[in-house]
C-alpha cells in the first residue's frame, strides 16, 4: 500500500493562507482599525481575502489523499471521497502537462492524469506530493495495461561503446539576467549607500548582509545551466559552482519546460526512469536558447512533454 505524502509547497501555502486570513480578520474587527481605515483601504483587503479564498478553493479540489493498493485506488480529499478499480480506469498518463489556474497563481507542471470510464478526469500534481514517484511507480505496477502512452516505460536504447562527444552548453549570460542584477546590484546598492550615510554601524545593520545572503540563495537557485553530450545530461550553476548533477540520457523518461509557482523564471523538469523528478530554474536562459535545448533534446531521443 502506497500512500500520498504532500510536498513543503502545499504547507507553505496553507500557511500562507492562513496567514492572509488571519490578517483580513484582525483588520475587519480591530475597534480602530475598523474605524480608522479608509474605504479603499477595506475593499483592497476585501478582494485580496476573496483572491486567497479562491486559491485556497481552487487548491483543495487538487490536493488529495492518495492510496494505491492491489489494483484499488482511494482518493480522498475535501470534495471527494472515491474509491477507483482497475475496470473504472480508461487509461493513466504519467507525464501529462497541466495548467493551473488559480492555485496560487498560474503555472504548468508534469502530472498524472487519470481519465475514468464516466468521462471524469482526476489530476494529480507533481509539485504537490514529495513521494510522487513512489505514487508514479505504484500506479504503473497496479495498472500497468492502463498506462499511456506505453512508450516511456520501455528501455531506451545504450550508448554501448560509442565515445562521449564534447558537451554543447545551453546557458545565457547570468549578469544580464534579473536574477544576476538582483545578486550584484542589491550588494552594490548597500556598499553605496553605507558609503554617502557616513555613520557609525549600529545592531540593525545586521540585517543587511543577512538580506544580501538570503537574496544570493534565493536568486542563485534560479541560475542553472546545462551541458548535454551524447550520453549525459549535466547541470550546473552560474553562482553556485558545487552544483554539478549529472543525468545518464538513458535513464531520462520524459522532459519538461515549467514555470514553477511562485517563480518568476523558467525551468527545466527532468524525470527519470525510477520516477524520480527533479525542477532546474534557469534564468539565464533567452527564449532561443530554450528552443536550441528543446530540439537537443528530441535529438537524442528525449520524450518531450507539451
Amino acid at each position: 500500500m502506497v500512500k500520498s505524502k504532500f510536498s513543503l509547497f502545499i504547507y507553505l501555502q496553507c500557511l500562507f493562507v492562513a496567514g492572509i486570513i488571519f490578517f483580513g480578520i484582525y483588520f475587519f474587527l480591530h475597534p480602530e482599525l475598523k474605524w480608522k481605515a479608509s474605504n479603499s483601504s477595506s475593499i483592497i483587503v476585501f478582494i485580496l481575502l476573496t483572491l486567497v479564498f479562491l486559491s485556497f478553493y481552487k487548491m483543495t479540489r487538487l490536493a488529495y489523499i492518495i492510496k494505491i493498493g492491489d489494483r484499488i485506488l482511494s482518493i480522498k480529499g475535501v470534495f471527494i471521497n472515491k474509491i477507483i478499480y482497475s475496470s473504472d480506469i480508461r487509461s493513466i498518463n504519467l507525464f501529462s502537462k497541466e495548467g493551473f489556474m488559480w492555485s496560487f497563481g498560474f503555472f504548468t507542471t508534469i502530472s498524472v492524469r487519470i481519465e475514468l470510464e464516466t468521462g471524469k478526469r482526476i489530476i494529480i500534481a507533481d509539485p504537490f506530493y514529495r513521494n510522487i514517484s513512489q505514487i508514479k511507480k505504484s500506479l504503473s505496477e497496479n495498472f500497468n495495461e492502463k498506462i499511456n502512452p506505453p512508450k516511456i516505460l520501455k528501455e531506451q536504447p545504450t550508448t554501448g561503446t560509442i565515445p562521449e562527444n564534447d558537451p554543447e552548453k545551453f546557458a545565457g549570460n547570468p549578469y544580464t539576467s534579473y536574477n544576476g542584477i538582483v545578486i550584484v546590484g542589491w550588494p552594490i546598492f548597500i556598499l553605496v549607500l553605507f558609503i554617502f550615510i557616513k555613520r557609525p554601524l549600529a545592531p540593525p545593520d545586521i540585517f543587511f548582509p543577512v538580506g544580501v545572503i538570503l537574496l544570493y540563495l534565493g536568486c542563485g537557485n534560479q541560475l542553472h545551466y546545462f551541458l548535454i553530450s551524447n550520453q549525459h545530461l549535466t547541470v550546473k550553476n552560474h553562482v553556485f559552482p558545487w552544483v554539478n548533477k549529472s543525468y545518464n540520457l538513458a535513464d531520462i523518461v520524459e522532459a519538461n519546460f515549467e514555470t514553477p509557482p511562485n517563480k518568476r523564471s523558467k525551468s527545466l523538469r527532468i524525470t527519470t526512469r525510477d520516477f524520480r523528478t527533479k525542477v532546474f530554474t534557469a534564468g539565464s536562459l533567452r527564449e532561443k536558447h530554450w528552443t536550441q535545448l528543446r530540439e537537443k533534446l528530441e535529438s537524442l531521443s528525449i520524450n518531450f512533454v507539451g
